[in-house]
């Protein structure tokens, strides 16, 4: 019965997910119920190369492999084959041979959250997801993994394109920077600021005195909600689903004291690690040369941007759909633009 449900269940998703944009992680994926076994899976445009680890029933170990194209964006089959007599640790190189056909694997992507899915092999269905090595560490105590896998820097493209008028470009940017977590309130927060230029990737005492941002994880809806102080006018509230280095969801620029009204499409990656945040070392995509200066007026964000473009005087328009229960997204974002209120 239970392998029916889940059957049904992947099913469900992959005829959800085949319209929406999405692409599986590349990465070591586990069961973290069967640790000491993993599956290496890489998407390269829709293609899929599948290295699976193993033992043989004496104990040695052994992979598998599989390979083929996706079905739609979240739904992979192929054939698993076991190959043997290739180089030993330390040895010369001998090209290894085909052994045997195990049998098929399928692999249903879960499009909400581009870390977890279902596979079945070898005559089980069971859950997988992405392994995280570091997004999570030592010094992180109790702290989520959803908070602390935020910590370092996003970049965002926002669609205006609804807005924009024929001498108006569609898309806009944004830069935001996390370096602090707070686990005073379960479940916490992530808060941080949009940096002063996008060369420095940390948050100067200006930066975090006119545009603070903090961020809260919905365990109900499974979403990450951040608000940014854009300007002495405006908040910028962000709703999203996250992997581990990229989100897509929503956003709206909306005048302090009131509520959201218009949302925009948004979508973004990971742009510096959290090493480079904290210590100025580590992955990071920066431009060599010196900051072109920093950002000093607190009317410059993105609202005015909006209201430049007359975006507030047009009929409401709730752009894309809500990633889960709106009394919920309410309720998270006044508590975040009450954080942002107590940070200058």
């Amino acid at each position: 019965m239970l392998r029916v449900l889940l059957a049904s269940l992947t099913l469900l998703l992959f005829a959800a997910s085949s319209a929406r944009a999405y692409t599986p992680e590349s990465g070591v994926w586990w069961n973290p119920a069967e640790s000491g076994v993993g599956y290496q899976i890489e998407v390269q445009d829709n293609f899929v190369g599948m290295f699976i680890y193993y033992y043989h029933p004496d104990g040695r170990p052994e992979w598998y492999t599989s390979a083929g194209f996706l079905q739609g964006n979240a739904l992979f089959e192929g054939t698993v084959e076991r190959y043997e007599n290739g180089m030993c640790f330390g040895c010369t190189w001998v090209r290894n041979n085909f052994d045997q056909n195990m049998g098929t694997v399928r692999v249903v992507f879960n499009a909400d959250d581009p870390t977890r899915a279902i596979m079945t092999m070898g005559g089980r269905t069971f859950p997988i997801e992405r392994y995280q090595f570091y997004l999570k560490r030592p010094e992180d105590g109790s702290a989520s993994i959803r908070l602390t896998k935020m910590l370092g820097e996003w970049s965002s493209t926002i669609d205006l394109s609804s807005v924009a008028g024929p001498a108006s470009y569609p898309y806009s940017g944004d830069i935001l920077v996390f370096d602090l977590l707070d686990t005073s309130q379960a479940p916490g927060f992530f808060d941080g600021c949009r940096p002063d230029n996008s060369a420095d990737g940390f948050c100067s005492d200006d930066a975090i005195e006119w545009h603070a941002a903090s961020g809260y994880y919905d365990t109900v809806d499974r979403r990450h909600m951040i608000v940014v102080d854009d300007s002495e006018d405006f908040y910028a509230l962000y709703e999203l689903k996250v992997g581990s280095n990229d989100f897509r969801g929503r956003m709206a620029l909306y005048p302090k004291g009131t509520n959201p009204v218009d949302y925009y499409p948004v979508r973004g990656f990971r742009t510096a690690s959290r090493s480079f945040v904290e210590d100025g070392v580590g992955p990071a995509i920066k431009r060599t040369a010196d900051a072109d200066g920093k950002r000093q007026r607190a009317d410059g964000g993105l609202g005015a941007l909006l209201e430049g473009m007359g975006a507030f005087d047009k009929s409401p328009d709730t752009g894309p759909k809500s990633l889960g229960d709106d009394a919920r997204l309410t309720q998270i974002r006044q508590m975040l633009e009450q954080r942002l209120s107590g940070a200058r």
